[in-house]
C-alpha cells in the first residue's frame, strides 16, 4: 500500500499542534515535525481531497506539497542486500 506524504509549511499563522489535531481526525496515520515543516502521512486508499479542502478552510495561508511514498518491503530489501 502506498502512502501520500504532505509537507505542510508551519509558521505563526499555522500552528503545528492545531494542524496535527485536525489531520489526525482525517485518517492521517503518521507525523514528523521538523523545523518549519509538519510531514503527515495517509494511506493512498484512505485519502479524500475534501480533507485538504477542509483543512485549508482553517488555515487560509496554508502551503503544502504532496508526494507518493511507494510501499517498500524492507525485509526483502535487506535479505537481497545481505545475500549479495
Amino acid at each position: 500500500m502506498n502512502y501520500l506524504q504532505f509537507d505542510f509549511e508551519i509558521n505563526k499563522e499555522v500552528l503545528s499542534d492545531t494542524l496535527l489535531a485536525i489531520l489526525n481526525n482525517y485518517s492521517f496515520e503518521g507525523f514528523e515535525e521538523t523545523d518549519g515543516c509538519l510531514k503527515a502521512f495517509i494511506p493512498e486508499t484512505s485519502y479524500k481531497e475534501e480533507y485538504i479542502t477542509e483543512v485549508a478552510a482553517f488555515f487560509p495561508f496554508l502551503q503544502y506539497t504532496m508526494s507518493v511514498v511507494e510501499n517498500i518491503n524492507w525485509n526483502k530489501q535487506l535479505l537481497t542486500y545481505n545475500i549479495k
